[in-house]
């Protein structure tokens, strides 16, 4: 056999550092860093005005009750309706502490005085104008949905039915002025009542005139409460019974019985019933559009066969 040589493995030297060298660091793998992504451009900010600083609240009033929520300086007349009226003098200013009218002088109080009292009767004016307008079954019923004209006033909290039948006689007999020149809303309304007791045909209007007089008082001279009083025994003397005094009203429904019964024939639907107007009774019938436009062309046929050939 022939012997195999065996390499035998020869030490490799290693560098020895330096005294006062350190020696080979071990390697650090290292990570790429990517470069920041795009920012967008900053967005341009307006700058923040600081707040004013809040008024100082007033000093209450002893004896002046404390409002739930603040009260304007300066009130905001409400905004005029079309057709209605406006009051002449502007809108009154708030209304004074009760404490601080004692130190004002009587002039000073009359100048506060004065509008509200015109501001007062005008509303009362516009009041009626509204009542008159709710009081129509195509208001109340039609587009409202209320049974009754009752009804829409107990529901919209508007007052009882006395009040508005108040009004709406007074703007249904006076213009805002004449009321104004009588002197107010509930005086008018007892010259209305005292001229109709002594003649349901009467116009009210001639309370207006020079000397006139109701229930023997003279209109200009006398006030509300006089001539309420004075009206309230006419009607008791005219009345024995105490009940009101009303105008006729039988030849009025027998009208509106013989114009239900003819549109009924006539397979028109209508709503007719007995109302007063001005003060006085009436018939009135009410048409929607296609009925109207039937009973025009009735009206219009007997028209023509009425009328002779030329």
């Amino acid at each position: 056999m022939v012997p195999v040589p065996v390499p035998v493995p020869v030490p490799v030297p290693v560098p020895q550092p330096h005294p006062g060298q350190p020696g080979p660091q071990p390697r650090v793998p290292v990570t790429p860093v990517r470069p920041p992504a795009p920012q967008p451009p900053p967005v341009a900010t307006p700058p923040v005005r600081p707040r004013p600083e809040p008024a100082p609240e007033p000093a209450p009033v002893p004896g002046w009750p404390v409002p739930a929520t603040p009260v304007p300086a300066t009130p905001v007349p409400p905004a005029p309706v079309p057709g209605w009226p406006v009051p002449a003098t502007p809108f009154p200013a708030p209304a004074p502490p009760p404490g601080s009218m004692p130190d004002w002088s009587a002039t000073q109080i009359l100048e506060q005085v004065r509008p509200r009292f015109e501001a007062f009767t005008v509303a009362g004016y516009v009041l009626g104008v509204a009542f008159r307008q709710l009081s129509r079954p195509e208001r109340y019923r039609d587009e409202l949905g209320y049974r009754s004209f009752e009804a829409l006033l107990e529901a919209e909290r508007l007052g009882s039915r006395m009040t508005a039948h108040k009004y709406s006689e007074v703007v249904s007999s006076f213009s805002l002025e004449q009321v104004k020149e009588l002197g107010g809303m509930e005086k008018c309304y007892h010259i209305v009542r005292g001229l109709k007791a002594e003649n349901p045909e009467a116009d009210p209007r001639i309370a207006l005139e020079p000397g006139s007089r109701v229930a023997g008082l003279d209109v200009r001279r006398s006030s509300a409460r006089q001539i309420r009083d004075a009206v309230r025994g006419l009607r008791q003397r005219l009345s024995p019974s105490g009940r009101p005094i009303r105008p006729d009203t039988r030849p009025m429904r027998r009208a509106a019985e013989r114009l239900r019964s003819a549109m009924k024939r006539a397979a028109i639907p209508a709503r007719v019933r007995v109302h007063r107007e001005d003060g006085k009774p009436c018939v009135a019938a009410h048409f929607d559009a296609g009925p109207a436009l039937r009973v025009a062309e009735l009206v219009r046929a007997g028209l023509l066969r009425a009328t002779p050939p030329p």
